[in-house]
């Protein structure tokens, strides 16, 4: 019923020093994780790492990631002069009220919350990637979905029915533990829940167990599988004491990743079980209190045969908080009728101050607001943004946004992670809105992923 994670299949970032320097400095995989593959034009390239992150290593996570943020910062900060380097200074500030801070720090309070009385090893994987957009490697956590079990009981009579308890066993079990498969043998009791009456054709829900789903859905199509199965086969085709070498990184210096053939293990995927915490319910039967007295007694007693303990029924999700778009980049939102828009993201291929990129973005003609936000541990310096109209007769009009909250010109603007840029621009009262057939907005600039300056 509920996924407030968003199901990101890109996960939240995080910084693993030792399995960074692992990657980036000796010609084995770090120890510990397992492989699995996502193409085969490079041996290295598509061979994603992962491992499970224990309750324990959740402190040294954040300080690595926390550190790695600061360390980014200030070598950006430096400002040598080469492409390498950009001011960090911020020319805008993240609104707390509005904005999300890094998701790591809550999300890890909240594990340690959930973990208290025992942390399942398969809980909350962990995996490398590389930098769709030009940069090195990165790390990222997978958060498992957060869904809510339940029974619907649906009155089809023309009649109220009262339902006086429910029928079945209850686990008091409190902490994260395994989901396992229901036992029909095990006795059945009413379990002294409160009653209720539902109305004719009315419904009833009952909630039964919270649970936590497959965190890498998608790593798991028939497509994704065969794909790694062949690429575990060229790769043991190799001489196992050979190595693969891949430069990684569109600024300077490079990098060159080597690694030797024998360290490229099986694929493996992490394991499918749900997680379960808190109590659970294991539904069996509804006691109903009857119109008629049946056999001396005022009671019915309804149970549900064997075939129907394990049906489910995929619900439609409902998404109590926003999901935060993966991956890197900026992205750009406009405001039309009183919503934020989000039109993906700008200046993708810009990675590095000598990679200067223009976006040119169709908007509503309507929108006269746009955010251009951070939503990724990286640094964004926007160099120009405009509004370029279209009007009926043909011609086209160039806006400029007007100054920023500060007073600045909203030029050569420095966005730091999880902050935004806000503009407006003003049309001039003679192209009313009739007059506009189309609206673009172009964006030019570039980003520097924190990731990339650690790894460096």
């Amino acid at each position: 019923m509920t996924s407030p994670f968003g199901n990101s299949s890109e996960g939240v970032s995080i910084t693993l020093k030792q399995a960074l320097a692992s990657i980036l400095k000796t010609d084995a995989w770090p120890a510990g994780f397992k492989q699995f593959y996502i193409c085969r034009s490079s041996e290295i390239l598509c061979t994603r790492n992962w491992t499970y992150l224990d309750m324990a290593g959740l402190e040294q996570i954040e300080r690595d990631t926390a550190a790695a943020e600061r360390e980014a910062n200030g070598t950006l900060d430096q400002g040598t002069g080469s492409n390498d380097t950009v001011a960090a200074t911020a020319d805008v500030d993240a609104d707390s009220a509005e904005w999300p801070s890094p998701q790591y720090p809550a999300n890890f309070s909240f594990y340690r919350y959930l973990g208290a009385q025992g942390w399942p090893r398969e809980f909350l994987p962990a995996s490398s990637g590389n930098d769709e957009c030009g940069g090195g490697y990165y790390f990222n956590y997978h958060p498992r979905p957060l869904a809510l079990d339940v029974a619907v009981v649906e009155n089809a009579s023309a009649i109220p029915v009262a339902m006086v308890d429910i029928v079945g066993s209850r686990s008091e079990q409190q902490g994260l533990r395994q989901a396992e498969a229901l036992d029909p043998s095990a006795p059945q009791a009413p379990l002294s829940q409160p009653g209720a009456t539902i109305a004719p054709q009315g419904r009833l829900v009952i909630p039964l167990r919270i649970v936590f789903a497959d965190p890498v859905p998608e790593w798991r199509t028939p497509r994704r599988i065969g794909e790694a199965q062949a690429m575990y086969q060229k790769l043991r085709s190799k001489p196992p004491q050979s190595i693969a070498t891949v430069r990684i990184g569109n600024l300077r210096p490079q990098t060159t990743v080597r690694k030797k053939f024998a360290s490229f293990a099986a694929p493996e995927l992490p394991d499918v079980r749900d997680i379960l915490f808190g109590p659970e319910i294991r539904l069996r039967g509804l006691m109903i209190k009857a119109p008629l007295s049946l056999n001396g007694s005022s009671f019915d007693l309804l149970t549900l045969i064997d075939n129907d303990l394990e049906h489910y029924e995929e619900p439609d999700i409902i998404q109590l908080t926003q999901p935060t778009p993966g991956g890197s980049c900026p992205i750009l939102y406009s405001l039309v009728d009183g919503e934020w828009i989000s039109h993906g993201k700008v200046i993708h291929t810009a990675n590095g101050a000598g990679n200067v990129q223009t976006s040119i973005v169709p908007v509503d003609p309507r929108a006269r607001r746009f955010r251009i936000a951070e939503e990724e541990p990286e640094l964004a310096t926007i160099k120009r943004v405009s509004l370029a109209l279209t009007l009926k007769d043909g011609r086209r009009i160039i806006l400029d946004p007007a100054p920023l909250s500060n007073g600045k010109p909203a030029q050569d603007v420095r966005v730091p992670a999880y902050s935004r840029m806000k503009l407006e621009f003003v049309v001039p009262p003679e192209h009313a809105t009739t007059e506009i057939t189309g609206s673009e907005v172009v964006v030019s600039g570039f980003y520097e992923r924190y990731s990339k300056v650690a790894g460096r």
